[in-house]
């Protein structure tokens, strides 16, 4: 075989790289979903990639509690924040509002329970003892939230008493003002969760 001059082979190596590129840019361009395959093989199809949309969780919505109302019996009151003094051993208490439970859950839509007391004026929570089963609470909060509870049950107990506020469970309300001759007992009432609307 007769050698090459380095002309000659610069030549040939430049020949061989352009019939290379020849058969390649085509199959780069090609808009067919055919692979490439060599010489006596079938080509083979790429499926195409199913793709599904995100699951998405659903927003929980929760607010800080600033208005508790109770239609049918006449409740309609702001809530500011209260706390349990563990020196005094007493709820902080106003004569014209209703006090939400600090350390307790906000209003929400998923989980915990909602904590609001007041006293058992007819200006705070007096008329709730006329409260039937049923009847609708509403517990408005500082962004714009109105959630609606029902009433489920009610419980006296002494002031002792504090199981009921150890909960762990679907969102619901508790509320809670005094009874008894001399206030000496607690009234609760426990109010399920039932719907929230954006205001």
């Amino acid at each position: 075989m007769q050698k090459l001059n380095p002309a000659q082979l610069a030549i040939l190596g430049l020949t061989l790289t352009v019939t290379g590129l020849i058969g390649v840019v085509p199959a780069l361009f090609s808009t067919d979903e055919t692979a490439l395959a060599a010489p006596g093989q079938t080509p083979s199809v790429v499926a195409p990639v199913e793709t599904k949309p995100a699951e998405t969780t659903p927003q929980m919505k929760t607010g800080h509690p600033v208005r508790v109302e109770a239609p049918t019996v006449g409740v309609d009151m702001p809530v500011v924040d209260g706390f349990y003094d563990t020196k005094s051993k007493e709820w902080t208490l106003y004569d014209d509002k209703a006090m939400f439970g600090a350390m307790t859950s906000q209003p929400n839509d998923y989980a915990g329970q909602t904590f609001i007391y007041g006293h058992a004026t007819d200006r705070v929570f007096g008329k709730l003892l006329n409260l039937k089963i049923d009847q609708p609470v509403y517990v408005y909060t500082s962004n714009g939230y109105k959630f609606t509870y029902k009433l489920k049950e009610t419980h006296v107990v002494s002031p002792s008493d504090t199981g009921i506020l150890n909960y762990n469970g679907n969102s619901r309300l508790l509320l809670q003002t005094c009874v008894g001759t001399f206030s000496e007992n607690r009234k609760f009432f426990i109010l399920d969760y039932a719907a929230v609307d954006k205001l």
